[in-house]
Order: C-alpha cells, then structure tokens, then sequence
C-alpha cells in the first residue's frame, strides 16, 4: 500500500514540479506489565496513536502503516520546514494523551522531495534511517537530514 501511494506521489511532485514531505514515525511503547495480554494492548495502543496522529494532519496528507509497527505519512505540497512543526505535533499529541500505566512517545525520521533526494528508494532510506537515529537518541525525537 506505502508504495502505491508512494510511487503516485512521487510522480504528481515531478510532473506538476511539487514539493512532498515523507515522515516515518515510530511508537515506542512501554506496557506497565508483561502478560498474555500484552499483545492486544500493544496494537489497541497502536491504533490509538494512529487516530491522535490522524487528527494532527491535514485531509489531503496521506497516513498508513509502513513496516513492522512505523507509520508513514505523506505530507503533500510541503517544504522541508513543515515535518519538524508536524512532528512536533504528533508528539505533543502522544505525549498529553493518557495511556494509564503505559509509556509511549514517538520516534520520527522525515526528508524532502526533491530538497533531500528525487529517487524514490533513496528517499525512502534515508527517512528510515532517520528514523533509527532517533530512536537511538531517545524519546520523543525528530529528525531531518
């Protein structure tokens, strides 16, 4: 699914000469205890972040699962300012939700087209890798090239 929408945007920014942001966002979820039920939790924590980053976007901008528990969002017709104020969002958005007992913040790694790169798969690696960076670095961290 991340590709087709993926492919489609990149070809719309390079025929209409388009700027289009690429947000990779990671939940990092901590539960309050480990048990048969943990796994249910952990996607029911899932889906929630889903729907607040959902509310933090625009319409027009694109949101979907990308890989093994990262969110893609495809922010249209943006310039490379725009990922920090919405990654800044998303996070505000995580961090004053009430999970009870449970942590979670949020982890993003976001690139340009056609500012950080114009190949498809180069863009794609670098917001990924991005995205570990921050992971690296902590909670609650955005990242651009």
């Amino acid at each position: 699914m991340f590709d087709y929408f993926f492919d489609k945007e990149v070809k719309r920014a390079h025929r209409y000469r388009l700027f289009f942001s690429l947000v990779l966002a990671q939940p990092n979820i901590r539960l309050s205890s480990k048990g048969i039920n943990a796994r249910v939790k952990k996607k029911e924590i899932m889906n929630t972040v889903t729907c607040l980053i959902s509310r933090e976007i625009r319409n027009s901008d694109i949101i979907g699962w990308f890989d093994k528990g990262k969110l893609f969002i495809i922010l249209v017709e943006t310039d490379n300012h725009t990922p920090v104020k919405v990654g800044e969002r998303l996070i505000d958005s995580i961090k004053t939700y009430n999970f009870g007992e449970d942590k979670v913040s949020l982890s993003i790694g976001a690139v340009c087209f056609p500012t950080d790169g114009v190949d498809t798969q180069a863009i794609i690696d670098k917001a990924a890798s991005l995205l570990s960076q921050a992971r690296v670095k902590g909670e609650n961290q955005i990242l651009l090239p």
